[in-house]
């Protein structure tokens, strides 16, 4: 796949696209758009994430020029899909899945633990999938204690189908065995399916 700064040139195939720095196309048979509604807002800090090495001001995006440009992307032929941190700790951004017509959202579930009455939300506006990224490896990368992964599992599960998103790192690696006791965790707590990223060696931690 590849991907390029959306600058309001036609895209090959003649169509044309909104100018917006505020997503990039992703060329592939799908005509695929990745718009970022959040830039730099989060509600944990995990140690791989870009957000500790950016030292630009977070960017969030007005809620009625987003759905403006997705509906402009839509109409173009694009598939929108909105990414950009955690995006469900802002109540106005839950609709713009509807418009971009989205049925999955990522999440690290610290919010819906904390406020599960937002899965009523989002199932209202025709999520179907939520992927939860699960602090798996042993260094603590992600920022969120297991406890909380695992009440986030549990209360997605029972309203949607639920992907376990992990990582990969050398200490993982170092202990495979640990892999299938994880995964038969993950699916007593109502995963459908894990899955494992293995993040690029920029460190020799990693």
């Amino acid at each position: 796949m590849q991907t390029d700064n959306n600058d309001g040139a036609s895209d090959g195939a003649g169509r044309r696209t909104v100018a917006n720095p505020h997503f990039f196309r992703a060329r592939d048979d799908e005509g695929s758009v990745i718009y970022l509604l959040n830039e730099g807002y989060c509600n944990v800090r995990c140690q791989h994430c870009y957000i500790n090495r950016v030292k630009a001001r977070p960017l969030r995006r007005n809620p009625e020029q987003a759905e403006a440009d997705i509906e402009s992307l839509r109409a173009q032929g694009y598939q929108v899909q909105l990414r950009g941190t955690e995006l469900i700790i802002h109540d106005d951004f839950i609709a713009l899945f509807k418009a971009a017509g989205q049925e999955y959202v990522q999440t690290n579930g610290v919010h819906i633990v904390k406020r599960p009455e937002v899965l009523s939300r989002l199932s209202g506006v025709g999520i179907r999938h939520v992927v939860i990224s699960y602090p798996f490896d042993p260094d603590g990368m992600v920022g969120v204690d297991p406890s909380v992964s695992d009440e986030a599992i549990a209360l997605c599960a029972e309203r949607f189908g639920v992907t376990v998103s992990a990582l990969i790192t050398r200490s993982v690696a170092d202990n495979l065995e640990s892999l299938a006791t994880f995964c038969e965790h993950a699916r007593r707590l109502g995963a459908r399916a894990v899955k494992f990223i293995r993040l690029m060696p920029v460190s020799p931690d990693l």
